[in-house]
């Protein structure tokens, strides 16, 4: 028996890996070539069908030029090692280049994950499309998950928001294999967020470890809706906002929330207390005023205790009916998307979303952008909820003078900024030669 056996299953996993993440077929089959040098027919054959001939690239099939590609190098390693080449992989690789060459605009990548999960993503071709270079997975993104399956705590039950989050690779991640309490996507391009729209459906439609908005998709699916608007939940989540329970909820509760949220407009509103304090003041009334039967005897008219409590949580329970909570019986996280404009001052994810950490990922590229990115972050950060924001920044640095113009443009805006270890462990196929670094933000207030 071959002493190597026993690894095969990991040796011909790897290469699936790579396959499926776009890894230069060059690459790994340099990588991999002493024991594939090795193969019989048979393993030959069952790399085939991990691969080109999976059902994986079947349903979600990665580009046509990296599968020829793929197929040329591996005859070739067989070959040159005096191999006895399989049949298969001659019919394949004669299907594959007599096939119809079309101009691919879009594809599939496939991250399979170390503790057996799957992230299957649309992606565009070419570098720049539609006039955004947003519908590629960028090397940061691919670092900050790393670096984010490591630090999962950050993340324990927290409101998230993602600045610039492209086709969705970094947030899905999250969203799966930290315990968030909501995540947020935002970009601004159309094309962007509908890529995003499909890459949400497709990794997160069976789940119930995160939740996908409904309504969130249905504003980006159609294309009269105004993709400025964010979702009724969103707007009026009782988790995102300090909402009153109003005693005229059934005719004005919109109103109510919407006073809560502009501290100004506090006095003109009668509900002075949030849902969980209205709570504990019911748990505190004295009740020696009431009489054995909880029928108050101080004067007026008389009130049953159980009966004010009753009417209470029939409020509540009309004001979560109006703005929703966000989630299902037995469900995780809920996951939102949205457009945002970092040039745009007032926007209502701005106005609306007050998260606990703000994430971002290869944002640091174009000069003009650097001041609005800076007082978008600086709005996160400073959140009226008083609660402490924290920002990671996750940059490729391409051009030191570009990094260097975005630290002066956060110190401007009164951020703190501190430089973070990165990950330890290297689990995604990328091109690391790019130096990269990982900030961590908060505000100086």
């Amino acid at each position: 028996m071959d002493p190597e056996q026993p690894n095969r299953t990991a040796q011909f996993k790897e290469v699936q890996v790579c396959f499926f993440q776009k890894v230069p077929a060059k690459e790994i089959f340099k990588k991999e070539s002493e024991w594939m040098k090795k193969l019989t027919t048979r393993e030959q054959e069952e790399i085939l069908h991990l691969t080109v001939l999976s059902e994986i690239n079947e349903n979600f099939p990665i580009a046509l030029e990296h599968q020829k590609k793929f197929l040329k190098a591996f005859i070739q390693l067989m070959e040159d090692a005096n191999l006895e080449v399989a049949d298969a992989l001659y019919e394949s690789y004669a299907a594959l280049i007599s096939s119809v060459t079309i101009q691919e605009e879009l594809h599939f990548k496939t991250f399979i994950l170390e503790e057996g999960g799957m992230l299957t993503l649309e992606e565009s071709t070419r570098m720049l499309s539609h006039g955004t270079t947003g519908l590629q997975i960028w090397p940061a993104a691919l670092w900050l998950a790393e670096w984010i399956l490591e630090n999962p705590d950050v993340f324990e039950n927290k409101s998230v928001l993602e600045l610039g989050c492209g086709v969705g690779f970094t947030g899905l991640f999250t969203a799966l294999t930290c315990n968030v309490q909501q995540y947020v996507f935002t970009d601004w391009h159309r094309k962007v967020l509908q890529s995003l729209c499909r890459n949400l459906n497709l990794n997160l439609k069976q789940r119930r470890d995160a939740r996908l908005c409904r309504n969130c998709l249905d504003n980006f699916d159609n294309p009269d809706s105004d993709s400025d608007i964010i979702c009724t939940t969103l707007r009026y989540s009782a988790d995102t906002l300090s909402v009153g329970s109003c005693k005229q909820l059934k005719k004005s509760g919109r109103d109510c929330v919407e006073r809560w949220q502009d501290s100004s407009k506090l006095e003109s509103c009668s509900c002075k207390l949030t849902l969980g304090e209205r709570k504990d003041k019911r748990t505190k009334v004295d009740k020696s005023s009431y009489g054995p039967e909880g029928i108050e005897i101080t004067g007026g008219e008389n009130t049953s205790l159980d009966g004010m409590e009753e009417e209470e949580e029939e409020e509540e329970e009309d004001l979560l009916e109006v703005i929703g909570d966000g989630k299902e019986d037995g469900a995780g996280g809920t996951v939102h998307l949205a457009s945002l404009d970092w040039e745009q001052a007032d926007c209502e994810v701005k106005r609306f979303v007050k998260p606990d950490v703000v994430l971002a990922a290869d944002v640091i590229f174009e000069p003009k952008l650097l001041p609005s990115l800076a007082e978008t972050l600086k709005m996160f950060l400073n959140n009226q909820r008083g609660n402490e924001v924290t920002a990671y920044i996750a940059s490729s640095v391409r051009n030191e003078e570009t990094f260097a113009h975005f630290l002066s443009e956060i110190d401007s805006s009164e951020i703190e900024a501190e430089e973070v270890n990165g990950p330890s462990k290297e689990i995604f196929h990328f091109d690391r030669s790019c130096p990269m670094k990982l900030l961590k933000l908060y505000s100086r207030k």
